[in-house]
């Protein structure tokens, strides 16, 4: 097409085109019916393809990811169906970032690395799920956030393309916000969708073949000619990073998108594009350049078009990708199949029925790219005229301005992942199979003659029955639409097809078209232009065919440069014109350079191939003398040459008066020889027939050549027909050969598929084995430093593999791996010998009859754990577990050992100990207890339950047993009491006096004393132990103790007032003797009264002192500090007369 495309649209322009079916077999019907979710501008969406050797490159890529980026990934790899993925776990590693396996539904989120799941295709929901139909503009966006949606994929011997699929729905999806990279990987998967990612304005980058495992992938994108960058795995962080950093920085978009942007720098800019690339872009849409410029602007961190400008006057390099910028082509087989349908229903019929069957059908495919419409054409023409019995052959011109395109057109030669766009019925008939990928067919290749023309600067074919022009009009401005499809109506004979597709419209024509299908664009030229428009004339030529076929070829740029020679001679065409002259000029080879004049009246399209040839293009008889004329005219160096001939033209005899002469420099340095022929009505003159005597004697000598020839000839028919019964043997051979051939291709093609699943698979393999090597080593080294005793047994009892200790027990050798335990001998007893093996052999028919019942992972069999002894009088701790696979299936058991001789002796002197405790409680009616507070188990000794009347087996060892038996009006203040010791983390002591109920109901009065002995580094209470000492008796005691104060105390009480009223008489009658003998007491007298009044103190204190006494009792006495001096002094003054009379 005129701008080297075949796709859709840019994203500012509007498609209209419609989803054409899946390739794919899906859940649904390929449209889910879901809306789009919203576009979250705060992240990028990444599409990463990659296949085998991928693993590598996706760490390398990882590996170079900042902790803080904030966009995801979509990681789409070829996986097997039936392989379980260990790509999550690996990546993991790599990455902060959250990795994760895609599933229905899921929300894309930032800072994500997602996953394809196996069986599995991954789209964007509310996206197509068709990589064959064209983008489609988002008209309408829900509010929730963008979900991913899961297809199921094709048939295994189907092709399935996933990558191609995801980078066509991220295109859809995020417009030019669309991101992908291609890694290493075979095949050419992704080098389709990259080129939608690319013609929506996304950014694409591919790793440097060189650093790639497997090339493929990488080289079929960059062949593409739509990778934006290319570079090792681990520099294209980067590059994204680079990237983002640009389109959200420096450059606005806006300004250069505007109307007011300075249009003398975006001429300038274009111009010099035009100059290193020799095609003019002032007649395309000027959003559109400006879009393709401002994306080579980011990539190139260039902050305004002058500088940009600059850049693209010193690097012609720039100027060159800049545009291919401007001629990206998207195209695939079969685009749109409903479209190729309505045109093979309406117009193919009508097509072969125009014209005899001697003349070939012809087609113009416009804009044809890589050539995959033209053969897609050609190949449903001649599957119908083959199923309808049509004879009318077809020939299909292929053009475009791009050479690299034309290039890879003529070649015929696409990789295999094009099969997935063309329907069954029509691959066998349109390719063949090679290692490069596929081939078009010999059949279809003859029938598709491919050649560079620009359908904006060079003339329109002429005689033409259908042109096929789709996604090109759109990219061309309004006035350069309106020229070319006038000069489609100039190609087309009457009753022609033109054929432009959901994208395009001929509204402008409709003076010369009626439609044929609406909604496909199919018209009929019912009205022929009658001339081409002014562009064609003003360049001064009207039709110059570039290429003859296959291997032929011209130069644009030669017919360019002698077309720029020619340019002023529109006016000479006028004159030739009006004097029924034509001018021919030919270049060395005879290939036709210019025309003008009445050239059609001599000059023809050739029935068979397409040619510049003037040989080909010029009627037999009249071929043959200019033939003569110009081998004359270059024997002669060019001194001319001349003559006259009778000719017929259409029914019109006439005189064709013919020079040939040799051209100057001023026609350019490829025009060789200029014909010029004169048309003049048949008349004789004495000059003519001069002319004709020297026809006629040319005449006779090719009549003599010509006898010749048919001697010749009847010599090679015979050996052709002696040859042809060889060469249909050979040629039926070839046919089953070729069958054959197509059978071991397609044969390759599976195996190469299952290559890359088996090479990925073979890569997670590896890395998985390099890690069970590490934990092998690390159980290795665990096993010998931990000193640990460990023989692992299968099923059958056999040796699977054993710790360096476990030679303590067993005289285990690498060797013995395999044989069963059962012939070894061991150390230990000859009881503990077989007790251990009889619980092995339990131990795994536990576990597998647990199995047997669904149970993968069952709980230990009881009693695999028990205490062994050696010969030498060791201890062990013997303890059998089940070992499974990865998924949990039990696959034996592991024998451990662990020595526990020194715990064995200590927990003999323990016991010992123990047994002298319990005898010194018992002995003292007390019993101990030992409380695991976290696990709420509690031993309570026999002497504990005994106390209560029960036995050891008659109350279980937990808190709640002893709850039980304690009175219920003192187990609140117990459990007070234990709060306050742990909160106060020991510092108040947990010490109780409660009443016990009694096996036989009586009371049993307990001393509780006990402390926390272990705290956690938290300070939560782990372990508490005390004794409970039976205090009954002494409550008892103090019981009657009690009675028996109150007693005293109530004898003193009495006692005292009995005794104080005879002294209160006594000191009365002192007191009255006192005063009676005041006056006449001598002094004995008056020390015999003191003494019998200190006698009577003395007997009121012993009285006081009897009532203190009783008191004692009391709890509420109060006690005080004592003067002991004083007492020593009053005891002594009290007893001087007991003194003295003893004579102490």
């Amino acid at each position: 097409m005129t701008i080297g495309e075949d796709g859709g649209a840019p994203s500012e322009e509007p498609n209209q085109n419609e989803d054409a079916g899946t390739a794919f077999s899906s859940s649904g019907d390929g449209e889910n019916g879901a809306t789009l979710g919203k576009l979250d501008p705060s992240f990028y969406l990444v599409g990463v393809g990659a296949s085998a050797g991928g693993l590598d490159a996706i760490k390398s890529l990882l590996s170079e990811i900042p902790d803080d980026w904030p966009h995801s990934l979509v990681i789409v790899q070829h996986l097997a169906p039936d392989y379980k993925s260990l790509m999550r776990e690996l990546l993991q590693r790599e990455t902060p970032l959250k990795v994760k396996e895609v599933e229905q539904g899921m929300e894309v989120e930032p800072r994500h690395i997602y996953l394809i799941p196996p069986k599995s295709n991954i789209i964007i929901q509310g996206t197509s799920a068709n990589a064959m139909t064209a983008v489609q503009d988002v008209e309408e966006r829900s509010d929730a956030p963008m979900k991913f949606e899961l297809l199921s994929q094709p048939l295994r011997h189907q092709l399935n393309l996933p990558i191609d699929l995801f980078f066509h729905s991220l295109a859809e999806a995020v417009g030019d916000r669309a991101v992908a990279i291609i890694l290493s990987g075979a095949g050419s998967d992704g080098s389709r969708g990259l080129m939608t990612v690319k013609d929506v304005g996304g950014f694409v980058l591919a790793q440097q073949p060189e650093t790639a495992e497997f090339t493929g992938m990488p080289t079929a994108a960059i062949q593409s000619g739509g990778v934006d960058l290319i570079a090792p795995a681990a520099e294209l962080a980067g590059e994204l990073n680079r990237y983002f950093k640009a389109r959200s920085g420096h450059i606005d978009l806006d300004d250069i998108f505007s109307s007011e942007v300075d249009e003398d720098l975006i001429n300038s800019i274009l111009s010099t594009v035009s100059k290193h690339t020799q095609v003019n872009y002032t007649c395309y849409k000027m959003p559109t350049l400006r879009r393709r410029i401002a994306r080579r602007m980011v990539l190139g961190e260039h902050d305004g078009l002058q500088p940009y400008l600059d850049r693209l006057q010193a690097d012609p390099d720039e100027c060159l990708k800049l545009g291919r910028e401007f001629l990206v082509g998207v195209t695939s087989f079969f685009r749109d199949m409903p479209a190729w349908d309505a045109l093979r229903e309406k117009a193919f019929g009508r097509l072969f029925a125009s014209g005899p069957e001697d003349q070939p059908l012809k087609v113009w495919s416009v804009g044809c790219s890589t050539g995959e419409e033209a053969y897609t054409i050609a190949c449903m023409l001649d599957m119908y005229r083959e199923t309808r019995g049509i004879k009318r052959d077809f020939r299909v011109f292929a053009t475009d301005l791009n050479a690299a395109s034309i290039e890879f057109a003529r070649h015929a030669i696409y990789p295999s992942s094009v099969l997935a766009d063309v329907p069954a019925e029509f691959r066998g008939r349109m390719f063949r199979f090679m290692s490069e990928g596929v081939s078009v067919s010999p059949e279809i290749r003859k029938r598709v003659i491919v050649a560079p023309h620009d359908a904006t600067q060079h003339p329109p074919y002429i005689g033409t029955d259908l042109i096929i022009c789709r996604n090109t009009l759109i990219y061309l401005s309004t006035s350069e639409h309106n020229r070319l499809v006038d000069n489609f109506s100039y190609s087309l004979n009457e009753g022609g097809v033109l054929f432009l597709g959901l994208s395009e419209s001929a509204d402008r024509g409709t003076v010369h078209f009626s439609t044929l299908n609406k909604r496909f664009r199919i018209y009929v030229n019912d009205f022929p232009q009658r001339r081409p428009t002014a562009s064609a004339v003003r360049s001064g030529k009207y039709f110059v065919p570039m290429a003859g076929g296959e291997g032929r070829g011209g130069s644009t740029g030669a017919v360019s440069r002698a077309s720029q020679d020619l340019k002023d001679l529109s006016f000479v065409d006028q004159i030739l014109r009006v004097s029924s002259t034509c001018a021919i000029v030919v270049d060395a080879n005879n290939r036709v350079i210019k025309t003008v004049g009445e050239y059609r009246r001599v000059l023809n399209l050739p029935d068979s191939g397409f040619s510049d040839n003037l040989s080909e293009l010029l009627p037999h008889p009249l071929n043959t003398v200019v033939n003569q004329g110009l081998r004359s005219n270059a024997a002669t160096n060019g001194d001319g040459w001349h003559t006259k001939i009778p000719f017929e033209i259409d029914n019109e005899s006439l005189s064709l008066n013919i020079h040939i002469r040799a051209m100057g420099n001023s026609m350019g340095a490829h025009a060789q020889s200029i014909i010029a022929i004169r048309f003049e009505p048949l008349s004789f003159s004495s000059g003519d027939e001069a002319g004709y005597s020297e026809h006629e004697k040319s005449s006779e000598r090719e009549g003599k050549l010509e006898a010749e020839l048919r001697i010749t000839r009847q010599a090679l028919e015979t050996s052709i027909s002696e040859l042809a019964d060889s060469n249909e043997e050979l040629q039926t051979t070839n046919e089953e050969l070729m069958a054959t051939n197509e059978e071991l291709q397609a044969t390759n093609e599976e195996m190469q598929s299952v290559n890359e699943e088996l090479y990925a698979i073979n890569a997670e393999f590896t890395e998985k084995i390099n890690e069970l090597e590490a934990a092998n080593a690390d159980i290795d080294n665990l096993l010998a430093n931990a000193s640990v005793h460990a023989v692992f047994v299968d099923a059958r009892m056999c040796v699977r593999r054993f710790s360096e200790h476990s030679n303590t027990l067993f005289a285990l050798t690498p060797n013995d791996v395999g044989r069963p335990l059962r012939h070894f001998s061991s150390r230990l007893k000859s009881s503990d010998h077989s007790k251990l093996l009889d619980a092995i052999d339990a131990s795994i028919g536990w576990t597998y009859d647990a199995q047997q019942v669904g149970i993968d992972r069952p709980a230990p069999r009881p009693g695999n754990q028990f205490q062994c002894e050696d010969i030498a009088g060791n201890f062990y701790i013997a303890r059998i577990d089940a070992y499974g696979d990865a998924s949990g299936r039990a696959r034996g058991v592991m024998v451990s050992f662990v020595d526990v001789t020194e715990q064995k002796h200590l927990r003999d002197e323990l016991e010992d100990n123990n047994q002298v405790l319990e005898g010194v409680l018992e002995a003292q009616m007390a019993g101990y207890w030992d409380w695991n507070i976290p696990d709420n188990t509690e031993y309570l000794s026999p002497a504990f339950k005994k106390m209560f009347g029960y036995e050891d087996h008659e109350v279980e060892n937990t808190p709640e047993a002893w709850q039980e038996l304690i009175h219920p009006e003192d187990l609140p203040g117990v459990l007070e009491t234990f709060d306050a010791h742990v909160k106060s983390h020991g510092e108040i002591p947990y010490d109780n006096e409660v009443r016990y109920r009694h096996k036989d109901g009586s009371i049993v009065w307990v001393w509780c004393r006990g402390a926390v002995v272990e705290w956690t580094e938290e300070g939560d209470p782990v372990r508490m132990v005390g004794c409970h000492v039976d205090i009954t008796s002494l409550k008892e005691r103090e019981e009657q103790v009690k009675k028996d104060a109150e007693e005293i105390r109530r004898f003193t009480f009495i006692a005292a007032h009995d005794l104080r009223e005879p002294l209160t008489t006594n000191d009365n009658y002192i007191n009255m003797l006192n005063d009676h003998l005041s006056e006449q007491a001598d002094e004995f007298t008056t020390r015999m009264m003191d003494t019998i009044r200190q006698g009577n103190q003395r007997m009121r204190k012993l009285i006081i002192g009897i009532l203190e006494f009783g008191s004692l009792f009391n709890d509420q006495q109060e006690f005080g500090a004592v003067e002991l001096k004083s007492v020593f002094t009053e005891a002594e003054r009290m007893l001087e007369n007991k003194f003295k009379e003893n004579g102490a």
